[in-house]
């Protein structure tokens, strides 16, 4: 079972017991990252060549060992989490959409049909997780030809929307393993707020 830690490590806790077996007193429920068996289990115990720098220093020594890294010894897993929330603005409601102009479609790949990322999905740097479109009245001088016409005529306030999507940083890879939405009243007005969970892996430097 993987849960996310307030420190956006992974939380790996492997259960004692199948469900609807009756349990016994002193069991053991579960054992976590740093137990084994019930026992406090901290760090491995590795063969290495050990290193220093320039033969004086330890601190930005080397560890050479092909086991650690082609058997991910100290691979560490985290689980990050990306919020976006569509409020109601002067201009009309943000939507959360697929259909955002003057966007390449590789960025927007991995969105399913309503803008939000799908599960499973690879994604690297600048993809898009949830599409989202924020209107604003454009300046008088950046209208097309039909738009001042229905101006002039009758009177209509052309809008745009600025792209406004939630994008993944520069410097971040990883897996969609969770995608939650939940939508909020406030003072009459729904708000409507996403939560992506990314799920990726790095070697520990130290």
């Amino acid at each position: 079972m993987y849960q996310r830690s307030t420190r956006i490590l992974v939380c790996i806790k492997n259960l004692g017991f199948d469900r609807g077996n009756p349990l016994k007193k002193g069991q053991i429920l579960a054992d976590g990252t740093a137990t084994v068996g019930g026992e406090l289990a901290l760090g491995k115990n590795v063969l290495v060549a050990y290193m220093p720098w320039e033969g004086y220093n330890y601190e930005d020594a080397v560890l050479i060992s092909e086991h650690l890294v082609y058997e991910d010894i100290y691979t560490f897993f985290h689980i990050r989490k990306y919020e976006i929330q569509a409020h109601v603005t002067s201009q009309g409601p943000e939507r959360i959409t697929k259909e955002i102009p003057h966007l390449e479609a590789h960025l927007l790949r991995n969105l399913d049909r309503n803008g939000i990322m799908m599960l499973g999905s690879w994604i690297e740097a600048s993809d898009i997780l949830v599409g989202k479109l924020t209107p604003q009245t454009a300046n008088e001088s950046s209208y097309a030809p039909e738009d001042r016409l229905l101006r002039a005529i009758l009177g209509i306030q052309v809008s745009t929307a600025k792209e406004t999507s939630l994008k993944l940083p520069i410097g971040g890879r990883g897996r969609v393993i969770d995608v939650r939405w939940i939508q909020k009243m406030r003072v009459s007005v729904i708000i409507q707020k996403g939560f992506v969970y990314i799920f990726h892996r790095n070697m520990k430097s130290k």
